[in-house]
C-alpha cells in the first residue's frame, strides 16, 4: 500500500502518508476485518440466542505506526455489547 500511496501522490511523501492511511482503512473495511466482525457477532448470538435483537458498534481501533520503513498495523479493536433483559 505504501508504494501505491507514493505513486498516487506523485512522490510527495507528506501526501503519501495521508493517502497510505486512507488506503489502509479502505483495505481493512473491505477485507478480512469485516469477516471477523461477522464471526464475532455470530459467536455472541450463539450465547444470547437466536431470538435476541443485537445492535451495537465495532471500532477499527488505531492504525500505527505511520513510518515508511515500518508496516502499519491495526491495534486495539473494540467490540461493545449492551444487553437488556425483560422479566
Amino acid at each position: 500500500l505504501w508504494t501505491k500511496a507514493i505513486i498516487k501522490s506523485n512522490n510527495d511523501e507528506e501526501k503519501a502518508k495521508v493517502m497510505y492511511v486512507e488506503l489502509r482503512v479502505e483495505a481493512l473495511r473491505d477485507g478480512l476485518e469485516l469477516q471477523r466482525v461477522e464471526e464475532e457477532v455470530e459467536e455472541v448470538r450463539s450465547v444470547l440466542g437466536d431470538n435476541t435483537k443485537i445492535t451495537g458498534f465495532y471500532s477499527y481501533g488505531e492504525i500505527s505506526p505511520l513510518t515508511p520503513s515500518v508496516n502499519c498495523e491495526l491495534h486495539n479493536q473494540t467490540m461493545t455489547i449492551t444487553a437488556f433483559k425483560e422479566n
